[in-house]
Parts: structure tokens; sequence; C-alpha cells
């Protein structure tokens, strides 16, 4: 790499050419110039006399400039020197070259000239205005010097250091003896943020050794973590044998583990949840026939009082076990939903008073909602099943009394922010409970929205209410947060979106008195047997006539014989075979005009892929009991409900 010029080196050469240019030389002047400029190490250019910068010819090109320019000397000798113009050339002669040379002065700046080829070569350029006899015509010499090679390495230094000085990474290099000689700003911002003013000091305790171990086998060392109380640094080592140092990269991962643990414990869930749906599905189905036929016996007089205690017990635990069952289908989100446009600071206004006495003398209820609404789109029972239990779980975690604090609010969540699995960026409402109580540890926080996962002794509590909440939240296309430790109480953040429009809630037709019967036919088709057998015997006990089929082939088989007859198809929604209960009552609401469909399932519609071709149809949810089935047959064919 040539030095550059100094102003000593300058007045010598702009002398030499002088020399070359003075009469008392005795020679062509001319061909003396051709002579000496054709030997030098730099590259020159001869520009016709009184020529404007612009306007001008190139009289004269020596070698080494056509080496630098990549043209022949025939290429360029008559021409412009414009076509050897980039931008920032053109722009400097034109505001900074002129001045100079209308004073006779000379003229050096580093400017990039562009090559035959389309690309810029960077020189050193120095013009230089010569009057050359007889006539004393005044000529512009350029001389140039190739700086393109040193213009490389101190771009490329830059970078390097620009790239260590914002790399938004900590960075540090260190000597093959474990000093530190030179740590960028990220790397302060990370010591500083434990507190730590050197930035040495947030090094691993064997950084040195590390540096000399990559320098001797010419290996570098990635992947390196280390805990420092809840946070988690890796660090990467790389040896660069030349100048016998060490760079070191520094990484925080503590928020990528936070996000990692969270993802599996989604993962966890949905997979519980799977398990839960379909066991609960296949639940209903049993327990419709225990509710059902329990109800069916309850109906009739008997004439030991014992036996009728005895049915009864069986109805109630089969409630119990109705309600545990809607639990289930909450947390794995096959639970039915009703829809409706709900005001969530009303609704919590409205429990206050239950709320109130479920907490007990001991705890402090404290409400802190909006005055103004905060509309969401949900399903009331459901949203008032996730208050009470976010309630309930505040109170058992203060033994000896406390505060809950209950909160709505609405948040603007931007896409920058930092988000965990199942967050998102956008616009939500979000309810808040808040506790005193005992807090939990990151182990029993991994699995509170485990179906009965408890922290309560036997007997206590069925471990199913976080879930619900879970459940019934992600339902409703939303999420939850929980930050807490031991001793330090828990908060719950419940996010929901908010709601566009209002959409009030369906009205249902009233349901008092004795469940009405009916001449009619009715198709029942459902795959499981003891269910279609309590379907029949209800239907057959209110006068109707039945037909049965197991699946959607068989149901399409009856209808080929009986269709003029039947006026009503009771269809489950699942049932094994290629036709499900949509298709099914698709294709006979197509060929038979005047049949009713009513559909059921233990399952909400949603889940089986019906929401929206179902949408505004009978629908009855399983387990039910003879009167809701009746009543609901009943409303169908006498043109109640569509």
């Amino acid at each position: 790499m040539l030095p550059a010029p100094t102003p000593h080196r300058l007045m010598q050469r702009n002398t030499a050419l002088a020399s070359l240019f003075s009469p008392a030389s005795g020679a062509n002047p001319l061909a003396m110039i051709v002579a000496a400029l054709d030997q030098a190490k730099e590259g020159y250019l001869v520009m016709t006399p009184d020529g404007d910068l612009e306007a001008g010819r190139i009289t004269y090109v020596n070698r080494v400039f056509c080496q630098i320019t990549g043209y022949a000397a025939d290429e360029l000798r008559g021409r412009s020197p414009a076509l050897l113009y980039t931008p920032e050339i053109e722009d400097t002669l034109r505001r900074e070259v002129r001045p100079h040379l209308e004073k006779h002065d000379s003229f050096v700046r580093e400017l990039s000239l562009l090559t035959k080829r389309g690309e810029a070569a960077w020189i050193e350029l120095q013009i230089v205005p010569v009057d050359l006899p007889p006539h004393v015509a005044r000529h512009w010499v350029w001389i140039v010097r190739d700086i393109s090679e040193r213009k490389r390495v101190e771009q490329h230094l830059e970078q390097m250091a620009n790239f260590s000085r914002f790399n938004p990474n900590p960075i540090y290099e260190i000597a093959e003896t474990g000093e530190v000689l030179y740590s960028n700003e990220a790397a302060r911002r990370l010591s500083a943020s434990f507190d730590l003013e050197d930035p040495a000091d947030i090094l691993p305790a064997d950084a040195a050794r590390l540096a000399q171990d990559c320098l001797r086998t010419g290996e570098p060392i990635v992947g390196r973590e280390e805990g420092r109380g809840e946070r988690t640094l890796t660090w990467a080592f790389f040896p660069i044998p030349e100048t016998r140092v060490v760079h070191c990269y520094a990484g925080e991962l503590t928020e990528r583990r936070r996000l990692e643990s969270q993802l599996r414990q989604a993962e966890k869930l949905k997979s519980i949840g799977q398990l839960a749906g379909g066991v609960a599905h296949d639940f209903n189905n049993i327990l419709t026939v225990i509710h059902g036929f329990s109800s069916l016996l309850l109906s009739k007089e008997h004439a030991d009082p014992a036996v009728g205690q005895q049915l009864e017990q069986i109805a109630t635990a089969a409630e119990r076990a109705r309600d545990l069952t809607r639990q289930l289908l909450t947390f794995s989100r096959r639970q039915m939903m009703k829809p409706t446009t709900l005001d969530l600071h009303a609704i919590i206004r409205e429990m206050g008073q239950m709320l109130t006495r479920l907490l007990g003398e001991q705890v402090e209820l404290c409400v802190a909602c909006r005055p103004e609404e905060i509309l969401i789109e949900g399903d009331r029972s459901m949203i008032e099943q996730i208050i009470l239990n976010l309630v309930t779980n505040a109170r058992d975690a203060m033994t000896r009394g406390g505060l809950v604090t209950v909160e709505t609010s609405v948040v603007d969540i931007p896409p920058d922010a930092p988000l965990g699995p199942e967050a998102r960026p956008g616009r939500f409402a979000r309810l808040s409970a808040r506790d005193t109580g005992c807090g939990m540890d990151a182990r029993t926080l991994s699995r509170i929205f485990e179906p009965f996962f408890t922290t309560k002794e036997t007997g206590k509590g069925t471990g199913l209410g976080l879930a619900t909440v879970y459940g019934a939240v992600k339902q409703h296309d939303g999420w939850v947060e929980v930050r807490s430790e031991p001793g330090a109480g828990s908060t719950f953040d419940v996010y929901l979106p908010l709601s566009t429009e209002r959409r009030e809630a369906v009205q249902t037709p009233a349901r008092e008195g004795k469940a009405p019967g009916g001449q009619e036919t009715v198709l029942v088709v459902e795959d499981e047997a003891a269910v279609r057998q309590l379907a029949v015997t209800i239907l057959k006990s209110a006068g109707y006539t039945v037909l049965e089929a197991k699946n959607g082939l068989d149901a399409i088989g009856v209808m080929e014989r009986e269709g003029g007859r039947v006026a009503l198809v009771l269809t489950d929604l699942v049932m094994p075979g290629l036709i499900s209960g949509i298709d099914l009552g698709e294709k006979l609401s197509a060929e038979y005009p005047g049949v009713k469909v009513v559909y059921t399932s233990g399952y909400s519609p949603d889940i089986v892929g019906g929401g929206a071709a179902l949408k505004d149809k009978p629908f009855l949810s399983k387990p039910y009991t003879p009167p809701s089935l009746l009543r609901l047959i009943r409303n169908v064919l006498d043109g109640v409900l569509a």
C-alpha cells in the first residue's frame, strides 16, 4: 500500500513538470513529456490547451492511466474526459476544481473514476495547470495514483469497526493472556443490566482458559450456556490466529427459554385437551343413557318409596357427572357456545354480590372496572364461569384472608411487543384477577391448567377450575397469562377479543308445564345403541311412531322406504362411515323438503365442523333429559323453531 503524498512530494512533482515544460530545456516539450511520463509509476492524462474540463479533449494518456481505467490509449485520445466521470467526480470538478485552477493552483482530492467496465476505481487525483510554449497555451495535466486497495482495506476496517460498534449483540476481543482488549456498547449495556460496571465482569469465569483453548486448537467454542439468577446467557468464542486474539459473542436466551417452556406447556395442554374431549364425549353418551332412563323411571309411580329415593340419587349423581364432563369439554374447547355481545364490566358488576358471598368475611373484594362498556363476543355462562373460577382460586390461595382485586381494561398490544406463544398483537379486553395469597413456584405454575391437577387436600377440589378457565378463554379466541411468586400472590390476566358489533341473545321458547308428545313419525339416527334405545323409548312413550338407523347410510335406506311418512329426523353429528350428521341433514332437506331435522352431539357444533352449517338450526346437546328432547321435537314440528 503506497503512502499518501505529502505537500513536499507534490511540490517536487510540480517542479519536475515545470522543468519539462520550460523553454530552456531546448527540446520539444511534448516529446519530453511522453518520454518521461511513459516510465512514471502514476497515471497521467493531458488535456487540450485552454480546454474546459468538460468540453476539452484528451491529447495524451500514459500506460499506467490505461491500466487504471481499462481503456487503450487510442480509445481515449480525442475524447472528452467526461466519459471517466462518476457523479461524484463530476460534481466535485464543477464545485471545487475551477476556483483552484483559475488561481493557477493545483487540485488534489481522493475520488472515484469510472472505468471501461463501468466500475468505480478509487484514485488520488491531482490536476495541475501547465502553460506550454511557444504560445503559452494552457494545458491541464491529471496525475492519478491508484488507491483502490487502500480504500478497500479502509472500508473493510471501517465495516469491521462498525460491526462491533453497532452490533446489537455484546462483543468482546480477548487477548491470549485473557485480557479484554475491547467491548462494544451492547456489552456495556448487558453488564449494566446485572449492576456490573466493568463489561468484563459478565464474562464466564473461565473466559481466559476458553480463549487459550481456541487459539491452541484453532477451533471455535460455541453454544456455551451460563445461568445467572433467573437469566440465561450463551457464549461463543472464535479464534483469530493472525492477531492472536479471540472474538467473543454473547447472547441472552432468557426470553427464548421462557417462550419454549410456554410452547411446550401449550402443546401439552393441547394433547391433554384432545384426550379430555374424547373422554368427555364418550362419557356424555353414557350419561345420556343413565340420566335419561333414571328420569323415565322417576316419572312413574313406585310402590316402594325407597326405589324412588334411589332413582333420585342416580339422577343427582348423573347431574354432577354431567357438570364434570361440561368442564372437561370446556377445557378441550368442545363445549357448546351461545355467543352474544356482552359488556364485561356489567357482568362483573352483576356478579359482585355473589362473589362477595363466595369469598367470605376474611377476604375482601375490590372491583376496579372502567366506567364505560367493554364489549366482547361470548357465551355469558362461560364468561361468568371464568370469573367465578378465578375468584374461587384466589380465595383458596388466601387461607388467612387477604384481598382479591378484579379489574377490567382495554389494552393495545403493538406488533413489536414481546409476546408469548399464544398471544398476538391487537386490541383486547383484559380481565385481571389479583390476589395477595401464597403464590406459586415455577413447577406448580407450569401445571395449573392441567385437568385434575390441584395443590389442595384430597376432597377439597376437582382440579378442573383453572382448566375450565383455560378452555373457556381459548374457545373465545383469547389467552391467559399468569404471574406468580411464592409468598407474593398471583395475577391472572385474561385477554379476550373486543366485539365489533352488537348481537342480541337468541330468545329460547318458554319451557313450562309437562313435555308434550305427538303422533308424527320420527327417525332416530344414532350409532350408540344405548343412546338410540333411550331416544326411541322417550319418543314412543310420548306417542310418536319411531324408526331407527345406526348411521347415515342406514338412514338413507330407511328414508327411501319410509320417507313419505317421516316428519322429523333426529341425528347425531358424529357417526362412523363417510356420511356425517351434517351431510345427512343437508341431503334429506334437499330430497325431502317437508322433513324437519334436529341435530344432537356431545360436542359443540363448531368443534365437529358444523358451526356454520348448523347456524340457527335446532341442536340438542348431550346429555339431554326426556323433557328437553320432547320439547325441542315438539317445537320444531310445530314450527316454533326452524
